[in-house]
């Protein structure tokens, strides 16, 4: 029989609930024990999506099973500044490889922390035999602060005495305690007003099919405009890198949009916004640039001989130094007049959208129509490419991708639930193809302009431009399986079975332009 959890409220004496658990039995008080509980997660909850939390709790850092609320890693708590990252903590202990997966270049931050009573007592039959052990324990929040203090019964039963335990859950239930659905770290959230998952980089909003596309473009940007604001903070205190990642993204999502409901707002109305959220973006491109090498830092050192690798510091620091520069710059946009302006005009517009011609149209028929046309661009401009076609041909397909992926996004919710993201499934093979091959390419020819002017003098310039050519040499080899691998990936995407299904989505010929 496994253990029971109710949730107690402040009025009920600790005592008296015990007592009453215990019924005729004889009911004895074990020392109580006061400690604090300290718990953390990413930013997007990447350690609760996985059912998993992370705590500082009794001198150690533990890795919690959510629904069986038992430690699965454990590592003891080193001197000096918590760890912000995965790789972070000591190479040798439990943590750092589990975490490191869960993770990745996301930093962890606190959630709360809470100061702890633990009431203990055993039940004793007329034999003084303990049948049933009893805890209670009060979490008082102390970071976030607040009035309100949970109180956790646990109800553990020991093997061969499980009527013991049947008529404490019954005696619970009588004196009104409810059952603790959830697990212990969501009870602590919700009583510190925290909303467990609640941030996701995931695109996904819910629309009736019927919604007209005017209302359903002004959801999709207020959702876009959302997550750009709950990732501004995370950007100028520079957390991790994801959240300027996640604010690009909503930029390039709603730029996108802007094109998909093209005819659905006044044109000239949009235009003022669409031209200032693509300078928005463009400014931040500088630092995602420098993210992607300096995150890649290792990647890079593995791809060429040990005895080269001292030879790519230099090229880091100066990446290095020149984030710190862009860094500095984009805060200065993100804290000034011309940005709080927009996002001010840009909320005060999607409230309430200028129509254009197509604003009534259904989402429905606005997602087939415009999903039809971009699924045929990108089969025609895949078919088109050959073993023979310049690398400016995948970049443009790549294009094509992500903004067929986009509206596929957009529109998930309009059409029968999973039919969307099988479909995004396949697109997403082909899209880490041209992802990676784009990738490379920019890379290489960095590496070729940073190797035609190799910095320092004498011997440490041998070794810069040594450790570069190497890296060149490695990333020109990657580059071509990339390339080789191009036809197998649009092939799977391209398979009849899947454009039947996209025929199948898109239905039959919507109405308007």
């Amino acid at each position: 029989m496994p253990q029971t959890t109710f949730l107690v409220p402040s009025d009920l004496d600790g005592e008296s609930v015990a007592a009453a658990l215990a019924g005729d039995e004889t009911l004895e008080a074990e020392p109580s024990r006061e400690y604090r509980v300290r718990f953390f997660d990413t930013f997007d909850w990447r350690l609760h999506r996985a059912g998993r939390t992370l705590q500082r709790h009794d001198g150690s850092w533990q890795l919690i099973d959510l629904d069986r609320d038992a430690v699965v890693a454990e590592d003891p708590a080193r001197p000096g500044p918590w760890p912000r990252f995965a790789w972070d903590l000591d190479p040798d202990g439990e943590l750092r490889r589990p975490l490191g997966k869960l993770m990745k270049m996301r930093a962890l931050l606190h959630l709360v922390t809470a100061g702890c009573v633990r009431e203990r007592w055993v039940v004793r039959n007329r034999d003084a035999k303990i049948i049933l052990r009893l805890a209670l324990t009060g979490f008082t929040p102390e970071k976030p602060a607040v009035d309100t203090r949970l109180r956790v019964l646990e109800i553990h039963p020991l093997r061969g005495y499980e009527r013991p335990a049947r008529l404490a859950d019954e005696a619970a239930t009588r004196l009104g305690l409810a059952p603790m659905t959830g697990s212990l770290l969501d009870e602590l959230l919700v009583t510190v007003g925290l909303e467990p998952r609640g941030y996701t980089s995931k695109f996904r909003v819910d629309m009736a099919p019927t919604l007209s596309a005017i209302e359903a473009f002004a959801v999709i940007g207020r959702h876009l405009l959302h997550t750009i604001r709950q990732n501004e903070s995370g950007l100028r205190a520079d957390i991790d890198t994801e959240f300027l990642h996640d604010f690009r993204v909503a930029i390039r999502r709603q730029r996108s949009a802007f094109n998909h409901f093209r005819g659905v707002v006044d044109p000239a109305a949009l235009a003022p916004y669409a031209e200032r959220l693509a300078d928005l973006g463009r400014r931040t491109g500088p630092l995602r640039d420098l993210d992607v090498y300096l995150l890649d830092r290792e990647r890079y050192r593995s791809l060429i001989p040990a005895e080269l690798r001292d030879g790519l510091e230099p090229r880091f620091e100066r990446l290095a130094a020149e984030r710190g520069r862009e860094l500095a710059q984009l805060r200065r946009t993100l804290g000034s007049a011309e940005y709080r302006d927009l996002m001010r005009g840009w909320s005060d517009f999607l409230a309430d959208p200028p129509p254009g011609g197509l604003a009534a149209i259904s989402i429905l028929d606005l997602a087939r129509k415009r999903l039809r046309k971009r699924h045929a661009r990108v089969l025609r401009d895949g078919r088109a490419i050959g073993p023979d076609s310049p690398d400016e041909a995948l970049h443009r397909l790549r294009i094509q991708c992500k903004k067929l992926r986009y509206l596929l996004e957009f529109t998930a919710s309009v059409f029968p639930a999973g039919e969307v993201d099988d479909l995004i499934s396949h697109l997403k093979g082909l899209q880490d193809n041209l992802g990676e091959f784009n990738d490379l390419s920019v890379q290489r020819a960095d590496l070729r302009s940073a190797l035609a002017s190799p910095s320092g003098r004498g011997q440490a310039r041998v070794q810069e431009a040594a450790a570069l050519g190497g890296l060149l040499t490695a990333l020109h080899a990657r580059h071509h399986e990339v390339r080789d691998e191009f036809a197998a990936a649009f092939a799977d995407f391209a398979d009849p079975a899947v454009t039947r299904h996209f025929a199948t989505l898109c239905g039959k010929e919507a109405t308007g332009s």
